[in-house]
């Protein structure tokens, strides 16, 4: 099996800066008082983004991402269902 040589144009130009953005303005989101699921959503994304970059530029550290992004994955899926779950009852 051969391991991934790093990062791709398309990583570094679109993805990595998607990212970065994502989990900027979650976080300025949220220091400035909107702590609701939809932030909470936004910083997710962000970081399983960033999650999986990692994974392809640091292919040594695999065990730690493989630990992670499932991680960060499940808590997105259940902020999302929380969000869902919360409309529906409204």
């Amino acid at each position: 099996m051969q391991l991934p040589q790093g990062l791709t144009a398309l990583d570094k130009l679109f993805l990595l800066p998607v990212g970065l953005i994502l989990v900027g303005t979650s976080l300025w989101n949220w220091a400035h008082g909107w702590r609701d699921a939809f932030t909470l959503i936004w910083f997710l994304v962000g970081l399983n983004n960033l999650l999986l970059l990692g994974q392809k530029a640091w292919p040594k550290r695999r065990g730690v991402f493989n630990v992670l992004i499932p991680l960060s994955g499940l808590t997105l899926i259940l902020a999302s269902a929380y969000l869902l779950f919360t409309y529906l009852r409204k």
